[in-house]
């Protein structure tokens, strides 16, 4: 397990707030203020490198951040993840969820 830095995009949702997307990993996430799609976006990034760790699977580097362009009204910053330190979280809550991702 590791730390990792990935750049996220933060775009204005219609609705308000924030749609959170990543480069370099599918889905998104959002939030309706910068700081709970900032801890949204953690939590993605965070399951996502966790999913990927527990499974074995290889992911992708991270793209630069000078090569990610911010959209009009948004703008894009690193999000950083401890994968043992959001494994002590899965394991801590008992996480249902957590069976399911692992197969």
């Amino acid at each position: 397990m590791a730390k990792y830095v990935y750049p996220a995009v933060f775009a204005p949702a219609a609705e308000g707030g924030y749609v959170v997307t990543f480069p370099d990993w599918e889905g998104a996430t959002q939030g309706d203020t910068v700081a709970e799609a900032i801890e949204m976006a953690a939590d993605f990034l965070g399951l996502a490198t966790w999913t990927a760790e527990s499974n074995a699977q290889e992911f992708p580097a991270a793209t630069a951040l000078e090569k990610v362009v911010a959209p009009q009204h948004g703008f894009v910053n690193l999000i950083a993840v401890d994968t043992d330190v959001y494994a002590e979280i899965i394991e801590r809550e008992n996480n249902p969820i957590k069976k399911a991702l692992i197969k």
